[in-house]
């Protein structure tokens, strides 16, 4: 933590992205499980493999062939939008409005609310 205790949005947002990204392939993107010193020197030098296959990193660590999935694939646009929280540059990454009016978010976010009950808040 800085002085003020809050490091800031894009802190924030990458952190989200991570939750993201394992939401995207059942597994976090840096897995260095030996010691935290190689782990912090992964993640300081930020870089993360993306593959279109969900359960790629996943079937290659199990060495198991395939998984069933019903969605096993993500987009270009899914990999490209899940990168733009995961910049190494802060400055290069997302905030919080611009994430919520990207096209991927919005499209989802308008069929949700066509299926779910509005909330009524007094």
């Amino acid at each position: 933590m800085n002085g003020s205790g809050y490091y800031g949005e894009k802190v924030d947002m990458w952190s989200l992205g991570i939750c993201l990204y394992a939401l995207f392939y059942r597994m976090l993107p840096f897995t260095q499980r030996g010691s935290l010193i190689l782990l912090f020197r992964d993640i300081g030098r930020g870089e993360i493999k993306y593959h279109t296959e969900r359960n790629y990193f996943l079937s290659q660590i199990t060495k198991k062939k395939k998984y069933s999935s019903s969605n096993g694939r993500l987009t270009n646009e899914d990999i490209n939008f899940l990168k733009l929280f995961l910049k190494k540059n802060p400055a290069e990454r997302l905030t919080a409005e611009e994430a919520l009016v990207r096209n991927a978010i919005h499209t989802n976010t308008a069929a949700m609310h066509t299926s779910l009950p509005h909330a009524r808040f007094n």
